[in-house]
């Protein structure tokens, strides 16, 4: 990330900005030149490449190679609605695709958020998500779009998952404590969505595995006000056991 001299949050947003209106632009002139369907799949592939990057940069190969390899399967934006929609618990063979779409906008990664808390229920599907770079765009996801209650619901939910029950589960715990944020991401969400019981519920779960096995998210947690936070859900949502 390009952090200015200001330190401001708009100027450290600022190239991400700027990609945003180049992808706008390139689209518009398609559009303009009568090939919409080919500027959507256009945006939508190089939406998947500019994160593929990024993720490389970050040394996060897993998510980097699940996007650059799906980018080229976007043949329409119909094709991306249909996978989500047409998803089933059972499909496993579908979630490389579920994972890139995360990086596909805020609409399409609220839906693909709730595909991957639906494929995570079944613990046998949890190694492979991780291996496609879930944990990482889920918890990017998290963090860009904070204002969207399904997604963080189940963004939240998909990492709670994520978090137990596999092989895998302390690699994202250890990884959401030391790179990701995953107490400052799990408590922003508590806070911005204090009368959401979903919310309340799977970034409640979620902090419960951080603190109980990983000692320096326990320290992190309280660190961001997790505790309080956690107990005003408790007062807040009586009636949902969960939480």
């Amino acid at each position: 990330s390009v952090v200015a001299e200001d330190g401001s949050a708009a100027a450290i947003r600022q190239p991400e900005i700027w990609w945003q209106r180049a992808l706008d632009d390139l689209s518009t002139a398609h559009e303009a030149a009568g090939g919409e369907e080919h500027a959507q799949v256009l945006y939508l592939r190089m939406l998947a490449w500019r994160e593929g990057t990024d993720q490389f940069r970050q040394g996060n190969f897993g998510a980097c190679k699940c996007l650059f390899s799906q980018s080229p399967e976007y043949k329409s934006a119909e094709d991306v609605s249909w996978l989500l929609q047409s998803l089933k618990p059972e499909d496993a063979h579908s979630v490389p695709r579920v994972v890139g779409i995360l990086a596909l906008g805020e609409e399409n990664a609220a839906k693909a958020a709730v595909a991957l808390w639906t494929l995570a229920l079944r613990p046998q599907h949890r190694p492979l998500i991780t291996e496609c770079g879930g944990t990482e765009l889920l918890a990017k996801a998290v963090a860009h779009y904070s204002d969207n209650a399904e997604l963080q619901a189940a963004a939240c939910g998909a990492l709670r998952l994520l978090c137990m029950g596999h092989r895998l589960a302390k690699r994202n715990r250890q990884l959401l404590v030391s790179s990701l944020g995953g107490p400052q991401l799990l408590t922003t969400a508590l806070r911005s969505h204090p009368t959401d019981p979903e919310v309340q519920r799977e970034a409640c779960g979620a902090l419960r595995l951080l603190a109980a096995k990983e000692p320096q998210g326990a320290v992190r947690i309280l660190d961001h006000g997790g505790l309080r936070l956690c107990l005003v859900a408790l007062a807040e949502c009586p009636e949902d056991e969960a939480v």
